[in-house]
Order: C-alpha cells, then sequence, then structure tokens
C-alpha cells in the first residue's frame, strides 16, 4: 500500500507473510509472521497534453504561379485545438476563386471569392475531409490560391 510521508514522500509498504506449520496429533495449526519492507520515493505530479490538441495551423505561401489569398483559421478552443474552420478568401476587385490547397497539390475545394473548410484535430495532427465518402487528409502544408 501507499502513504504520502509529511515530508511529501511517498512512502511504497510491501507485507510478505511467512507461514510455518506446526503438526500436533489430530490437528494442524499454523504460526503466520510477516516482515515489512518500506521504501520512499519524491511525489511527483506529470501533465501530459491531450492527444487530441493540435498546435495552430500556418498558412504556407503559394509556390507557384497562382497568387496568394488571405487565409484565417478558427478553433473551436484556443487551449485545445480539436476542430477548425480554415477560411480562404481574394480580394473582390479581381473577381477570383479562392481555393484551399493542402500539402502542395490537393485541391480540397474551391469558390468564387471564399471558401471554407472544416479540419479536425486526432493524435496531435490536423486531418481535413467535408465528406464522409472521402477519407481525411493528414495536413503538412496549407495554401490559400487564388486562381480563374
Amino acid at each position: 500500500f501507499n502513504t504520502t510521508q509529511p515530508d511529501g514522500m511517498t512512502a511504497n509498504t510491501i507485507l510478505t507473510p511467512t507461514i510455518t506449520p506446526t503438526v500436533i496429533p489430530g490437528m494442524t495449526t499454523a504460526t503466520v509472521t510477516s516482515t515489512t519492507t518500506t521504501t520512499s520515493a519524491p511525489t511527483t505530479t506529470t501533465t501530459v497534453a491531450s492527444t487530441d490538441c493540435c498546435p495552430a495551423l500556418m498558412v504556407t505561401p503559394t509556390q507557384s504561379e497562382f497568387p496568394n489569398g488571405n487565409m484565417t483559421f478558427t478553433y473551436n478552443n484556443n487551449a485545445c485545438r480539436s476542430t477548425v474552420s480554415a477560411f480562404c478568401t481574394e480580394d473582390l476587385a479581381f473577381d477570383l476563386f479562392a481555393a484551399i490547397v493542402a500539402n502542395g497539390d490537393n485541391w480540397l475545394d474551391y469558390r468564387q471569392t471564399s471558401v471554407t473548410y472544416p479540419g479536425t484535430c486526432n493524435g496531435g495532427t490536423w486531418f481535413m475531409s467535408n465528406s464522409s465518402a472521402i477519407p481525411p487528409l493528414a495536413i503538412v502544408t496549407l495554401e490559400c490560391r487564388l486562381t480563374n
């Protein structure tokens, strides 16, 4: 059993019983003795972050002939981000399509002027999919590209 000592140490006590049989004609009795071993160790507290919390997403500048749009992220909770909505928009003066592109070449979605796409944290990694029919894609990079 464990006990906490006044000095903040945790004491672990192990009881080891010893049984010594004694034989008396017509009867059997047993003598039971025990040995006590006590060890002490400092008490420590460890805080482990949930594996379903993810870091803030970052926008990756477009490395293509497409211009960059403006991307923002909205999280369910800034202390432990588990869901996100990525919002990509373009300057309305250009009348272009806004597209969210993952990992350099996966066009998640595009719309005239702006687009929003959902994401979910799983095991500390962001995944994005807007349909149960499409397997989620693990996100390494995200771009907001503009196209016509």
